[in-house]
């Protein structure tokens, strides 16, 4: 099982970045991992845990170039 995240961010009303995420847990490491795929082509692989009540994430990767704008 999994959760499915869509977002975009704007400036000026006009679109800048489109995303997904992808989260779901991990039996093997005992914690959350989160891909966020970004549409200026690259992706963040996180682990994550609970500290009380807020779920905090740490980026253990990154995939792709940072060199390309697009939505």
């Amino acid at each position: 099982m999994f959760i499915a995240m869509i977002g975009e961010s704007r400036t000026n009303g006009k679109p800048v970045n489109k995303s997904a995420a992808y989260l779901t847990w991990d039996p093997n490491i005992s914690k959350y991992v989160r891909k966020s795929m970004f549409s200026y082509d690259w992706i963040n692989n996180e682990v994550g845990d609970f500290n009380g009540q807020k779920l905090t994430f740490d980026v253990v990767s990154m995939d792709g170039s940072l060199t390309t704008s697009r939505v």
